[in-house]
């Protein structure tokens, strides 16, 4: 049966609302949380469809976890640092910060540059850090908040210094998320001391051992967006915290893939956001949870998907390039990770790249390079050079 938001009963026929909300409520599948929605406890009915997407979220990351087992150590690599590039870029898009997948490239190029005053560069740092498995305290307001001065804040103030948080660890004043129709959809909790007790409240929840923790992940994502304790930076810090929690539960490659279906699923995901703040809702997450484990499933599945694809088409142009440098195995060599950049990766590969990866020398390497069959792609970016398999020119050999 499908699960209805309170809000369709309630139009209808107050009775019934009344009588569902009781049943909800007191229902032996219904968990109850410690903090309270408007001046509603929330709690979540644990139904059949919860049940049965945690299922298929667990299946699809198996498949994931097999493609991604099966699939050459270059094309992986290659593959997640395109993923990240492109989450980065999507969770700024949301919030109307400009970046470009050029700009966050440089960035990750040069990580070890201690020059922090560089735009993103946090924020580029903590998510690349998810795919090493980095441990991030998120038990306190403190740790929170530590957290937000690390990936936003500097992004914040430049673009309007007042948006600082004001508070020992948040906001103290008001503040509100407009459509872009420019209507008011929802305020956030104030002042200071209700923010700060509902997110302690939150993080129980989230660091808690009771329920699933795919669960717990995406009720801490609403709750993060419920309280809104930041003036400006909320989703970036939501999206990320759901981004790191979910790596450790799941393939890590669901780190670089929420922000992307979260774009794709806007409108519903703000309408969720709108359904379960309103008052006639009760403080029911139900729906809000179900509908974050389907984006996880749509994400998990849709990656699945497109590495297949390209591992099918990556054993087709390897076949074209054995039969054509067989004998070849320098050549072989470089080519086949060129290829595999070219069908993974963003935009080319280094010579001091292909020195590392391939063990092979300078001379090796600028042989290969120099090919005259037009076979090697070369883009100028500054003083760096990047090369990569013309596919098209691969087609026709």
């Amino acid at each position: 049966m499908l699960y209805k938001n309170l809000e369709s009963y309630y139009y209808k026929n107050r009775e019934e609302y009344e009588e569902q909300y009781k049943k909800r409520f007191e229902s032996v599948s219904t968990q109850k949380l410690d903090i309270f929605i408007k001046e509603y406890q929330a709690f979540y009915v644990n139904t059949n469809e919860i049940i049965q997407l945690i299922y298929d979220i667990m299946q699809a990351n198996r498949r994931l976890d097999d493609i991604c087992v099966c699939l050459p150590g270059v094309a992986l690599t290659q593959y997640k640092r395109n993923k990240l590039i492109d989450e980065i870029n999507i969770t700024n898009e949301i919030e109307g910060v400009y970046s470009t997948k050029r700009e966050i490239s440089d960035i990750l190029d040069n990580l070890g540059n201690k020059d922090k005053t560089l735009r993103l560069v946090n924020l580029v740092k903590k998510y690349e850090r998810i795919m090493q498995h980095d441990e991030i305290d998120l038990k306190s307001c403190e740790s929170i908040r530590k957290l937000y001065d690390e990936i936003v804040l500097q992004e914040v103030v430049a673009a309007c210094p007042e948006n600082a948080p004001d508070g020992k660890f948040f906001r103290k004043n008001e503040v509100s998320v407009w459509s872009s129709k420019q209507e008011m959809v929802h305020s956030g909790l104030m002042p200071e001391k209700p923010i700060d007790e509902a997110m302690e409240k939150a993080l129980n929840v989230f660091n808690g051992d009771i329920g699933n923790r795919l669960i717990n992940i995406a009720i801490f994502h609403y709750l993060l967006g419920y309280i809104h304790p930041f003036y400006d930076g909320n989703g970036r810090m939501n999206r990320f915290i759901s981004s790191y929690m979910l790596s450790k539960e799941l393939n890590n490659l669901i780190s670089y893939g929420l922000s992307v279906v979260i774009k794709e699923n806007r409108s519903r995901y703000n309408k969720l956001f709108i359904i379960t703040n309103n008052k006639i809702n009760r403080g029911d997450l139900t729906q809000f949870i179900t509908s974050f484990l389907e984006f996880i499933k749509t994400s998990l599945i849709h990656m699945d998907i497109k590495l297949r694809e390209k591992e099918e088409k990556l054993e087709y142009y390897e076949s074209i390039l054995q039969d054509k440098y067989q004998g070849k195995s320098k050549y072989w060599k470089v080519l086949y990770y060129l290829l595999q950049n070219a069908l993974f990766g963003f935009e080319g590969l280094t010579m001091s790249d292909l020195q590392d990866i391939s063990s092979l020398g300078y001379t090796a390497i600028k042989n290969v390079l120099e090919l005259n069959d037009n076979l090697i792609k070369t883009n100028h970016v500054g003083k760096r050079i990047f090369y990569t398999v013309d596919l098209d020119v691969l087609d026709m050999q």
